[in-house]
């Protein structure tokens, strides 16, 4: 396999030389000692929804459902619904958490960032009906609350102007789309209570419809991709500035002996951002001979 996968150049053949030599384990190694892996688990066939399993579907031995009554494909579909609301999850918090920042930043409680795109905050105050202001503060709070709607919504319940589905959905995505997605009955009401929904909907003894299930996996889809992956683009770019092509260096390489380097894993840019700030801060200090 990793002869496969890595990239074939000096560097990594030299590092890879290395970790052998010093015995540390990579990827590869994990990999091979694993195999063979477990083929009802490679087949979505394996189920652990409950504390009466793990149930198996071995259908040349005549077991055809698990403990509960589920069939192989109510299984498969509860384990792809789970596996993308934590997806959804994910991608949806990295949003919440770039949208309180720029709430915070807005109302002049973070006072380490600023909102370096005010075009876009104005664009998507226009977009979202909240343009009623010429501060931008105001409109980037404005942009930040309609927003955090798509978190808390719960069917209009809190006041009516708050909408039937994700606000980011209904400005991102084409008229024609969103038809559909209606005339399907997948249009998400909120992040939050569409993922907690998916688990609901996956415990034993809830849903037994696997296309139901399926349906439930195309909202997800949705949530991940309007209320998670979308807004968390857009409102970074409001904070940062939207991005631009550039020159950068990449890979290995980087690494330099004869420095500090520090790597900051992840891809919410709220951290490395500063970090890179204050690096080239520090490096003009040094110039400078004050530190």
């Amino acid at each position: 396999m990793s002869k496969i996968l890595v990239e074939n150049t000096f560097l990594n053949k030299e590092l890879l030389d290395k970790a052998k030599k010093d015995k540390v384990k990579l990827i590869f190694d994990r990999y091979k000692e694993q195999q063979p892996q477990c083929p009802f688990g490679l087949t979505g066939i394996c189920c652990k929804a409950c504390f009466q399993g793990p149930c198996r579907i071995i259908p040349n031995a005549g077991k055809l459902q698990g403990i509960c009554g589920a069939n192989g494909d109510l299984i498969v579909a509860r384990n792809l619904l789970r596996s993308a609301a934590a997806g959804a999850s994910s991608h949806s918090d990295h949003a919440k958490e770039a949208v309180l920042a720029l709430l915070k930043i807005s109302q002049g409680k973070a006072k380490a960032y600023q909102i370096k795109d005010t075009n876009k905050v104005k664009d998507f105050a226009k977009l979202l009906g909240k343009n009623n202001s010429q501060n931008s503060n105001k409109l980037a709070e404005n942009v930040a609350l309609e927003a955090l709607e798509d978190f808390r919504r719960q069917e209009g319940l809190f006041h009516k102007s708050e909408g039937d589905y994700l606000n980011w959905l209904r400005i991102r995505a084409t008229k024609e789309r969103i038809q559909l997605w209606k005339k399907l009955n997948i249009l998400p009401i909120s992040s939050d209570s569409e993922t907690s929904h998916a688990l609901h909907q996956t415990t034993m003894g809830n849903d037994a419809d696997s296309l139901h299930i399926f349906y439930s996996l195309l909202k997800i889809g949705l949530v991940d991709g309007y209320s998670g992956l979308t807004m968390a683009t857009d409102i970074q770019d409001m904070i940062f500035g939207t991005p631009y092509l550039t020159k950068s260096e990449a890979n290995l390489g980087v690494l330099q002996e004869d420095y500090v380097n520090i790597i900051v894993h992840g891809h919410v840019p709220l951290l490395s951002e500063k970090v890179m700030e204050w690096s080239k801060k520090l490096k003009k200090e040094a110039e400078a001979g004050l530190v």
